[in-house]
């Protein structure tokens, strides 16, 4: 049977919780902050003391300012179990934090939209203690070049990108791989993203994982 759009919504957001669960403790920075997508689930980890979202775009403080309410409503708390910071700024030019401060750094769905990515995923690198972990979920170009999906991948790449934020479709395993692999012990699952509704079906194609700092 169909899954309606908002049941693949909700999965959509269980898929989030899932990848997130590792995500328990100390000081957290996420790249592409957006509306707050992950909040909900981050909001369950009691032992988080730090929560900083980075942020390019200003127009989402009062999508984020709502997402906090509505996460406070939906836990029936009146205050996060953190401190959350909402900062704006880049992911490949993250000056403001220092070397080896984050024992998290989380991204789903933002690499496809940075401007440089070896320059993003060196400063994820950098700003993560000894141990710490990157983790993450993206979207990713089909690997198949013949596959239908492709060939709507590369055709609709230039309006995706204008309605997309500037989201392109981008080997993101192969990034990860060429800049992380000889300085993190990276691990890293492809999937079909079982939430994308079928009218976007070419967007199925999805990779998550953990990067750990070594």
């Amino acid at each position: 049977s169909t899954q309606s759009t908002g049941a693949k919504a909700h999965e959509g957001g269980k898929d989030r919780c899932a990848l997130l669960a590792p995500v328990t403790h100390g000081k957290v920075l996420e790249i592409g902050f957006g509306s707050g997508a992950n909040l909900a689930c981050l909001a369950k980890q009691p032992d988080l003391d730090v929560y900083v979202g980075l942020e390019p775009n200003a127009a989402f403080a009062d999508y984020i300012d709502q997402t906090v309410k509505r996460t406070l409503r939906d836990t029936n708390t009146t205050e996060l179990p953190f401190a959350l910071t909402i900062q704006q700024g880049r992911a490949e030019s993250m000056n403001a934090f220092e070397d080896n401060s984050f024992d998290f750094v989380i991204s789903t769905h933002v690499l496809c939209s940075v401007q440089d990515v070896p320059d993003a995923l060196h400063e994820i690198h950098r700003v993560l203690k000894p141990g710490g972990k990157f983790v993450f979920m993206e979207h990713t170009l089909d690997e198949d070049e013949q596959s239908w999906r492709r060939a709507i991948q590369e055709r609709i790449a230039p309006v995706w990108r204008i309605v997309g934020d500037g989201c392109a479709f981008r080997d993101v395993a192969t990034e990860l791989n060429t800049e992380l692999a000889s300085l993190m012990d990276l691990k890293i699952e492809k999937y079909e993203a079982e939430f994308v509704p079928a009218a976007v079906a070419f967007v199925k194609p999805h990779l998550r994982g953990v990067a750990t700092k070594k």
